[in-house]
């Protein structure tokens, strides 16, 4: 259930679940925990991680010890568009951005030559443990490259539309005109999200909760 309202920047959504995943920060090579809420349509992601606030603040403002930090990131998935509310002690910072012009596109790397033309995704014979509970798992990989597939764990049990996310996410993370994603990913809550080498997501903890996010910055000229 979504409930939005737009002027200028104003939003109002309603949250379905809110889930504890462990994830990697290659940077300090530990495993931290981030916050991820979903709607059951799939339009939108928001978390208030606090390990993605700290890496913001580091590279704005002045190193100090003891800040207080308070971040809200919402994800508008159908757009790759975020916006992201920062609090800094007495400072914030709101920002709007375009993910796609932030990323670089694989076609303009140099000696890239890969031609990413369809993508398929496949249902596993065999289910995944996650916390004690079988859930089914998909794979996901470039139609040339059988081998280098993305492995996908839901929960079928509570409805999330992972279309607006995981196209939103590849086409994000793609970004090139010659990737062909129009496939149908399953029905479920995303409990796990990995490749060959890292597991990106892992749940810890599912919160079912229904939580409201309300976000208003106007600056008005006369």
């Amino acid at each position: 259930f979504i409930c939005l309202v737009t002027n200028a920047q104003e939003f109002d959504v309603v949250f379905n679940y809110t889930v504890d995943y462990e994830v990697p920060n290659t940077e300090a090579g530990t495993v931290e925990t981030l916050s991820l809420s979903f709607d059951t349509d799939g339009k939108f992601l928001y978390t208030d991680s606090k390990f993605l606030g700290e890496s913001l603040v580091e590279e704005v403002f002045q190193k100090k010890e003891n800040r207080t930090i308070e971040t809200n990131i919402l994800f508008l998935v159908e757009t790759n568009k975020v916006l992201l509310d920062v609090i800094v002690d007495e400072n914030e910072m709101f920002m709007k951005m375009d993910l796609t012009e932030m990323m670089p596109s694989l076609q303009d790397i140099p000696d890239n030559d890969t031609a990413l033309k369809k993508l398929v995704i496949e249902k596993s014979s065999k289910k995944t443990e996650i916390n004690g509970n079988m859930y089914p798992t998909y794979f996901l990989f470039p139609e040339e490259e059988p081998f280098n597939a993305m492995t996908l764990v839901i929960d079928d049990k509570l409805p999330v539309d992972n279309n607006n996310i995981m196209q939103g996410l590849l086409k994000m993370v793609f970004n090139r005109p010659d990737t062909n994603i129009d496939i149908s990913f399953p029905n479920g809550l995303i409990m796990m999200l990995a490749d060959p080498s890292v597991t990106h997501l892992k749940a810890m903890k599912v919160d079912n909760t229904t939580k409201n996010f309300s976000l208003t910055h106007n600056i008005n000229r006369s």
